[in-house]
């Protein structure tokens, strides 16, 4: 069967298309400890956005053993800026401490905050 991208003009189902793309996600069938290993190096931001490529990654990220949080934010010097400021702000403190009770590794080899603000 000839391969086709996701874009064509094909006439196939779904789950036609499915089995031809079928073994192009082989990320997903690596062992749980390799795909945790690959996570680890991402900020936390975006290994929990891991989440949405399917049923089986959606909690893997609150296994990974490093936790790194890295935000940075440039600042709106405008005085009507305040409130846009300060929401920003509170979203990434709300995240920080959304994320932490949903970690349930046992060893959390590290752990970083950063957040850059000019």
């Amino acid at each position: 069967m000839k391969m086709r991208g996701p874009n064509n003009d094909s006439k196939e189902s779904p789950e036609q298309q499915k089995e031809t793309l079928g073994d192009t996600n082989r990320i997903s069938s690596l062992p749980e400890s390799i795909l945790l290993h690959i996570l680890s190096f991402m900020d936390t931001n975006d290994a929990v956005r891991t989440g949405i490529l399917s049923k089986s990654w959606r909690h893997l990220w609150t296994s990974v053993p490093n936790l790194n949080f890295v935000q940075s934010y440039r600042r709106n010097k405008d005085r009507c800026a305040y409130e846009a400021n300060f929401n920003f702000v509170e979203s990434y403190v709300n995240f920080v401490d959304d994320t932490l009770p949903c970690h349930v590794a046992s060893n959390i080899h590290k752990f970083s905050i950063s957040f850059s603000y000019s």
